[in-house]
């Protein structure tokens, strides 16, 4: 039973996002916003105008058209929220692959785990073993069009079996699923001089789909629907130093959460989260730098901020990765500078990739 109310206070601190007044807004499958790879993890999960690499699925997909070589694969591994409950991980495993110089494909799936345990009833009778788990399966194409512009297109396969929880006094659902896509689009321009450098933007609107039942009956949750823009510089000092800065602005596009109103299309509920007074407080700035020495090492770090008023996340990162003929490996780890006993606090994650000439 401990474990019981452990993995519902974990879900409901993964789904219900509040602060100081309580303002709340609700999805589901909020894993869907989780940056798991450990590169961009280090820059404060920066990454829709960052360098194009196999990593690009989980920030601008377009990225995808400016990979160099022929594509790579990539293996993350994040224990979520592991100082609120044990054995909640995520698994990530993408890769990508160019079919000439203007096309590129890449597929994944996302995997979040959570530990089996055996729930109760409200009379204290057994209601059977409970083994929670999400995933999306996605898959995007990206196109550049001339030498600095691109735009792709997401489609994903989302999975939730939390339905199947029987909470008290309460029947489960069916695990349920729900389709979605992304778009985006991103401009590279980069100079030659004495130190080369590049100018990067992007934009990837995320999560656009149908609803999905999560954890209620009767009654279906709004995907986590994202708007994320963006922008980073990187110079080449010389051959061997190359510097790095990147700054994300990130928007949830779901209305604050109101009992008395009926439900409505995603479209309309889209619209309507642009549509309160307290707008800015709703937006997330990210902030992230990264220095290489010789394409071999790098050091990353970085800020994340969120208003008080919508979640109170708040905190620094830093991180470091290696690199060897096509080999990557990274990790990256938070500090909260915001609560003092935040739930995602320890955070660390690893990556592992490899990229083909």
């Amino acid at each position: 039973m401990v474990k019981f109310i452990i993995l519902v206070l974990f879900i409901v601190l993964s789904s219900v996002v509040f602060g100081q007044e309580q303002v709340v807004v609700s999805t589901a499958v909020p894993f869907l916003n989780i940056t798991p790879d450990a590169r961009g993890g280090g820059v404060a999960e920066t990454g829709v105008a960052g360098r194009p690499d196999v990593y690009s699925m989980y920030y601008n997909a377009s990225r995808y058209a400016f990979v160099k070589g022929r594509g790579g694969v990539a293996f993350s591994y994040l224990p979520w929220m592991r100082h609120l409950i044990k054995g909640q991980n995520l698994f990530a495993i993408n890769g990508c692959y160019r079919l000439d110089d203007l096309q590129t494909v890449a597929a994944g799936i996302r995997y979040l785990k959570g530990d089996d345990f055996a729930g109760t009833g409200a009379a204290g009778e057994s209601a059977g073993d409970f083994s929670p788990s999400d995933y999306v399966l996605e898959a995007a194409y990206s196109r550049r069009f001339g030498q600095c512009f691109s735009a792709a297109l997401t489609f994903k396969y989302i999975h939730t079996r939390l339905g199947e929880l029987k909470m008290p006094d309460a029947d489960g659902c069916d695990p349920s699923g729900a389709v979605a896509f992304d778009i985006s689009c991103f401009y590279q321009k980069e100079t030659d001089g004495i130190c080369p450098s590049a100018w990067r933007v992007g934009v990837n609107i995320s999560n656009i789909g149908s609803k999905i039942a999560y954890m209620t009956v009767g009654k279906e949750a709004y995907l986590p629907a994202n708007l994320r823009l963006g922008g980073a510089y990187e110079i080449n000092v010389n051959r061997l130093h190359r510097v790095s800065v990147s700054l994300d602005i990130n928007k949830l596009m779901v209305r604050t959460y109101d009992p008395d109103k009926k439900d409505e299309s995603v479209l309309k509920n889209i619209a309507g989260s642009f549509g309160n007074e307290k707008f800015l407080k709703s937006i997330v700035w990210q902030l992230g730098a990264e220095y290489e020495w010789r394409e071999l090492l790098a050091v990353r770090a970085g800020y994340f901020h969120e208003s008080e008023m919508y979640g109170y996340r708040q905190y620094l990162t830093l991180g470091g990765g290696v690199a060897r003929k096509g080999f990557m490996l990274d990790a990256s780890y938070l500090f909260p500078t915001g609560e003092k006993d935040a739930p995602y606090k320890n955070t660390f994650r690893l990556s592992l990739g490899y990229c083909f000439k």
